[in-house]
């Protein structure tokens, strides 16, 4: 919303604001009347994802572990397969945030082939799509290999809201973890 929103666009060579959370005055009716109070709240800023300086999307993102969002959206979104992706890297020097990952030669050539207007996107990720063949893609089959019991899963999901430090500090940032079939939470983000 207006106001929650970190500044986007920095003059070329300013440092930009990686800050992931800001404070701001609110104003909160509590027990008949109002007051005034500072909260914490989820900066977002503007990043760009461009793949071998192509650009692709400008997605609205907190600014903090973007190169993981940038490797997450690229597969998430079937863009490419982590072995694909042979460089990710994060560049504010033009007072923005670019994310520009470079991947190998022949899925440049597919992603161009399957390219898609992400502008009317939102959350659930079916507008912009050309064909419902892409706004309903079926993942490959997760291979046999693993499993994780209730138990150890239930653990790992309440584990995971103690360590993501940004979602307790706002109360409204996702989190994504890698738990392993134990359910022992390794990278948080």
């Amino acid at each position: 919303g207006a106001g929650m929103t970190a500044p986007a666009g920095n003059r070329p060579g300013e440092p930009v604001n990686d800050e992931p959370v800001l404070r701001l005055p609110v104003r909160r009716w509590r027990e008949g009347q109002w007051q005034d109070t500072l909260d914490d709240v989820s900066a977002e800023v503007p990043v760009s994802v461009s793949y071998n300086s192509i650009p692709h999307v400008v997605m609205m993102a907190t600014p903090r572990d973007l190169e993981d969002m940038g490797v997450g959206f690229t597969v998430s979104e079937a863009l490419a397969s982590p072995e694909e992706i042979r460089d990710v890297r994060l560049d504010t020097s033009s007072g923005a945030f670019e994310l520009r990952l470079s991947v190998t030669g022949s899925r440049l050539g597919e992603m161009l082939q399957r390219r898609r207007n992400l502008t009317g996107r939102t959350g659930c990720g079916v507008c912009g799509a050309e064909t419902i063949e892409d706004a309903i893609r079926r993942p490959p089959p997760v291979p046999p290999g693993g499993e994780i019991s209730h138990g150890a899963l239930v653990g790992a999901l309440r584990d995971l809201r103690s360590r993501q430090q940004l979602g307790k500090a706002t109360g409204s940032l996702h989190a994504a973890a890698w738990v392993s079939w134990s359910g022992e939470l390794g990278e948080v983000r």
